[in-house]
C-alpha cells in the first residue's frame, strides 16, 4: 500500500488529469439520464407470474384501477345526473383509462312481464325523478354493487377507473394521469378535500411524491450536517475540503454507471448520492485523521502522508471490502429495482476507496502543513478523547461484567425477533395525516374496500361452464370464500347466471345445461354489459373477483394461495387454477423479497466473516471477531421486534446496510492492534495505543455516520424514514460493542495478539478460550 501512495504521488499531476477526465465524462453520462421508473416492471421484471397477469388482464380487464369516492347525498337527482354524466363522458376519453364504471352505469337487474329487463341506474332515474331516493336505498342494498360503487348509507359514491395496461407506464407519469382525470371532477365543482382517492396508482404516486421530496430536501441537509460535524472535530477547514472533494467525485462516478446500467433513474437510484456522501466520508476520516496523528509525533509531511496510506490504507481496503459485499448483498433479492441498487452502491463503495487512497494523499501534498497540532487536538477532541477514555476503564477493569451486560441485551433482543411478523402496505407508509391514506380510512370505512383478488379457472374439454353441477360448485365456493374473514364478497359468472334466473324466477333445480346458455344469450341481448370480463367467449375460461377488507400485501397473498386451495378442492379435476391481481402479486413477491433479503444477509455475514479471517490470518479469530458485527444487528431485530411486532419488509434493508458499514469499525480496531502489538509483549499496553490511535477515529466517523442518516429520519415515507431512525441506532450498537465488547473479549484473552517470528510487521493471532 505505501508503494501505491509513493507512485500516486509521485504521477501526481497524470492522476489529478485522469480523474478530471472521467469526472467530466460522468457529467456527460449522467445529462442523458431520466427520472422515470416502471413500479411493475421495476419490482416484478419478467417474472412468469406477471406476464401471465398481463396475459389474463389483458382478455379479461386489469385490477390496477383508480378508485374515486366522494361524497354526493342527492344521488340520482337530474342536476347530479348531469353533473356525473358530464364527468364521465370526460374520463372515458383519458388515453390511459380502459373502462369506468359508476352509480350511474351500474345495471338493474329485473323482470317485467316475464321478460328480461336490463337497465342503467342513470338511465331508470333520468326516466323517473321522483324514484332517486329510492334508486339509492336499492343499489346501496344490491349485494353485488352495493359497498362498491355506493356506500351502505347511501350518501357516498365512487367511480372505478380500469387502466390499460401498460407494463412501461413509469410511476411518475401517475400524477399527470391523475391530474387530468380530477380536473374533470373539479370542473363540476368538486374540490380537491371533496375527493378520496386509492388504489395502486395513487399509493404508488403518493409515496414516489413524498420520497423524493424528501431525498431533494435531505441531500443538502446531509452535506451541510456533514461539513459542519467535520469542521467541529477537526477545528479546520482543509478536512472538510478534502472530504467534500473525494465525495463529490466519487458521487459523480457512481451516478454515471447507474445511467449507463438504466438510463431511467428509480427513486431508490435518486437516493444513491445522500447515502454515498455519508458512507465515503469515513475512510477519509480514518485517513485524515491519522495523518494528523503522524505529524503530531514529529513526521514530515511526506513521510505522515506515506506511513497513513501504509497503516491505515490497507484497513480502508478491508472495511470497503465489506462494506461493497454489504451492498453487493442486494442483489440476491429477487427484484431488479433491489439488484440494481445494489449494484450501483457496491461499485460506488469501490469508486470511494479508490478515490479517497488516490486523492486524499494528493490533496494532502499540496495543502499546507498544518501547525498547532496538539493544541487543536485537545481542542477539537475533547469529548472523543473522553469517550475513548471512559469505554477502556470500563472494558479494562470490569470486563466480566462487560460481556455479562452484552449477553443479557443479546438475549432480550433474541427474544424480541421471535416475535416478529412481516407486514407490508403501501399506505401504511405514509404519514397517519396523508390525503392518501386518509382516503383509504374512509373508503373501507364506507365502502367494501378497494383490494381484489382474482381466480382464474380455465376448464379442459371434459368440462363445461354451463353444466348445471359446475354452476352448483361454483355458487357453494363463493359462499365458502365469503366465510373467510378476510373475503367482503365474491363476483363470478355463476353468481350473474344466478341473478338473471332469480329476476326471471327460475329455480336452481330447474337450471339445465340448455337453461344456462339461453340465460347468457338474454342477458347480452337484453343490453347486459360486463359479462366478457367474468366469462371467455368459449365459455372455458372464468374469473372470480375477491372483494377483501384487508389491505396488507402479505396477507393478500395468503388468501390467494387458500383460495386457490380451496377452488381446486371444490371444482375438482379438469379445471386449472390461476389466482392474481396486483396486489396478490405484490404480496406472493415479498415473500420472494424477504426470503432474498434473508440469503443476501446471510451472504454478507459469511463473507464478512470470510474476509475477517484473510485480514486476521486466523479461523478462530476471525469468527471470534464478528461477536460484535452480528450484536447491533440482533439489537435491531430486537428493537422492531418487541416496540413494532408487525414489520414492514423494507426493515430487512437496514439490516444488510448495516452490516457492511459497521464492521468497519472492528476492522480498523484489529488491524490497529496488530501493528501496535509488534511494540509490547502486555496486551493491555497494546490496546492502550490502539484507542490512542484508532479509538478516536472510530468516534468521529460513527458520528459522522449517524448524523449524516439522521436527516432521513424527517422524512415522511416509512422507507425512507428508518435510514435515519434504525440505522444510526444500529450503528451506535455497533460503536459500543468496538468500544466496549471487544476490548473485554481481549481482556479476558478470548482474542489477543502477540509478535510473529522475528517480530515481524505482522503480529500473530491467538484465540483461546
Amino acid at each position: 500500500m505505501g508503494r501505491y501512495i509513493e507512485a500516486v504521488l509521485r504521477f501526481r499531476a497524470w492522476v489529478i488529469i485522469g480523474c478530471g477526465l472521467i469526472t467530466l465524462l460522468s457529467f456527460g453520462i449522467i445529462s442523458n439520464g431520466v427520472l422515470a421508473s416502471s413500479m411493475l416492471k421495476l419490482f416484478f421484471g419478467q417474472s412468469t407470474e406477471y406476464q401471465r397477469y398481463i396475459e389474463l388482464s389483458e382478455r379479461f380487464g386489469a385490477t390496477d384501477s383508480l378508485f374515486i369516492a366522494f361524497e354526493e347525498p342527492e344521488l340520482f337527482t337530474p342536476k347530479s345526473l348531469d353533473r356525473l354524466e358530464r364527468i364521465a363522458a370526460r374520463v372515458e376519453k383519458v388515453p390511459q383509462i380502459r373502462r369506468v364504471a359508476s352509480a350511474i352505469s351500474a345495471e338493474r337487474i329485473r323482470s317485467v312481464d316475464d321478460d328480461l329487463v336490463i337497465e342503467k341506474y342513470g338511465a331508470v332515474a333520468r326516466a323517473h325523478p321522483e324514484q332517486a331516493a329510492e334508486l339509492r336505498a336499492e343499489l346501496a342494498g344490491d349485494p353485488d354493487l352495493g359497498s362498491l360503487l355506493l356506500s351502505k348509507d347511501g350518501r357516498t359514491t365512487a367511480f372505478l377507473l380500469e387502466l390499460t395496461n401498460d407494463t412501461n407506464r413509469p410511476v411518475e407519469s401517475i400524477p399527470g394521469l391523475l391530474e387530468e382525470v380530477l380536473a374533470a371532477f373539479f370542473d363540476e365543482g368538486y374540490t380537491r378535500e371533496q375527493l378520496h382517492l386509492a388504489g395502486l396508482g395513487p399509493e404508488t404516486a403518493e409515496a414516489t411524491k413524498v420520497a423524493l421530496a424528501t431525498i431533494v430536501q435531505i441531500f443538502p441537509f446531509t452535506l451541510s450536517m456533514l461539513v459542519l460535524v467535520v469542521f467541529v472535530l477537526f477545528r479546520r477547514v482543509w478536512p472538510v475540503l478534502v472530504t467534500m472533494g473525494v465525495a463529490f467525485v466519487s458521487i459523480s462516478w457512481t451516478v454515471a454507471f447507474a445511467v449507463l446500467l438504466d438510463r431511467q433513474i428509480n427513486l431508490l437510484i435518486a437516493a444513491v448520492p445522500a447515502v454515498m456522501v455519508t458512507v465515503a466520508f469515513s475512510d477519509i476520516i480514518h485517513l485524515c485523521s491519522t495523518y494528523l496523528l503522524e505529524l503530531e509525533g514529529g513526521k514530515d509531511k511526506t513521510e505522515a502522508i506515506i506511513k497513513t496510506g501504509r497503516e491505515v490504507g490497507l484497513a480502508c481496503v478491508w472495511t470497503s471490502v465489506t462494506t461493497f459485499f454489504g451492498f453487493l448483498s442486494l442483489v440476491f433479492i429477487p427484484t431488479p429495482v433491489f439488484q440494481q441498487l445494489g449494484l450501483v452502491l457496491a461499485f460506488g463503495v469501490a469508486v470511494a476507496l479508490l478515490l479517497a487512497l488516490t486523492l486524499v494523499p494528493i490533496f494532502l501534498y499540496y495543502l499546507p502543513q498544518p501547525t498547532g497540532l496538539e493544541r487543536e487536538t485537545r481542542r477539537s477532541g475533547r469529548f472523543v478523547l473522553w469517550v475513548c477514555e471512559v469505554s477502556q476503564v470500563i472494558a479494562l477493569r470490569f470486563p466480566r461484567a462487560t460481556v455479562a451486560a452484552f449477553v443479557g441485551l443479546t438475549v432480550w433482543a433474541v427474544l424480541g425477533i421471535l416475535q416478529i411478523e412481516v407486514e407490508t402496505s403501501f399506505t401504511e407508509r405514509l404519514e397517519a395525516d396523508n390525503p392518501i391514506r386518509k382516503s383509504q380510512r374512509l373508503i373501507r370505512e364506507r365502502f367494501a374496500g378497494t383490494n381484489n383478488v382474482d381466480i382464474y379457472v380455465e376448464l379442459d374439454e371434459t368440462r363445461s361452464f354451463e353444466d348445471p353441477a359446475f354452476i352448483a360448485a361454483l355458487l357453494a365456493l363463493e359462499k365458502e370464500l365469503e366465510t373467510l374473514p378476510q373475503i367482503d364478497r365474491v363476483i363470478s359468472p355463476a353468481n350473474l347466471v344466478s341473478r338473471v334466473e332469480q329476476a326471471l324466477g327460475v329455480s336452481a333445480d330447474e337450471r339445465t345445461r340448455e337453461s344456462v346458455a339461453q340465460t347468457l344469450l338474454l342477458f347480452e341481448v337484453s343490453g347486459g354489459q360486463g359479462l366478457d370480463v367474468l366469462l371467455a367467449p368459449d365459455r372455458k375460461t372464468l374469473r372470480m373477483t375477491m372483494r377483501l377488507r384487508i389491505a396488507g400485501l402479505v396477507e393478500t397473498g395468503l388468501v390467494g394461495r387458500r383460495a386457490r386451495e380451496l377452488t381446486e378442492s371444490r371444482l375438482g379435476t379438469g379445471a386449472t387454477v390461476t389466482p392474481t391481481g396486483i396486489t396478490y402479486l405484490f404480496g406472493n413477491w415479498i415473500e420472494f423479497i424477504v426470503d432474498g433479503q434473508r440469503r443476501g444477509l446471510i451472504f454478507a455475514l459469511m463473507m464478512t466473516t470470510l474476509l475477517m479471517i484473510m485480514a486476521l490470518r486466523s479461523l478462530r479469530v476471525g469468527i471470534l471477531s464478528m461477536i460484535p458485527n452480528v450484536f447491533p444487528l440482533l439489537i435491531l431485530g430486537g428493537y422492531v421486534g418487541w416496540f413494532w411486532g408487525t414489520v414492514d419488509s423494507d426493515t430487512i434493508l437496514v439490516a444488510m446496510i448495516a452490516i457492511g458499514i459497521a464492521v468497519d469499525d472492528t476492522i480498523h480496531f484489529l488491524t490497529r492492534l496488530r501493528i501496535e502489538s509488534l511494540g509490547t509483549d502486555d496486551p493491555k499496553e497494546a490496546l492502550r495505543r490502539t484507542f490512542h490511535f484508532t479509538g478516536s477515529a472510530l468516534v468521529q466517523t460513527s458520528v459522522i455516520l449517524c448524523l449524516g442518516f439522521l436527516p432521513f429520519s424527517l422524512s415522511a415515507y416509512f422507507s425512507t424514514r428508518i435510514l435515519g431512525t434504525l440505522l444510526p441506532m444500529t450503528l451506535v450498537f455497533a460503536l459500543l460493542a468496538d468500544l466496549l465488547l471487544l476490548p473485554a473479549l481481549l481482556a479476558l484473552g478470548v482474542i489477543r495478539f502477540r509478535p510473529g517470528p522475528g517480530r515481524s510487521q505482522v503480529a500473530t493471532p491467538v484465540a483461546s478460550g
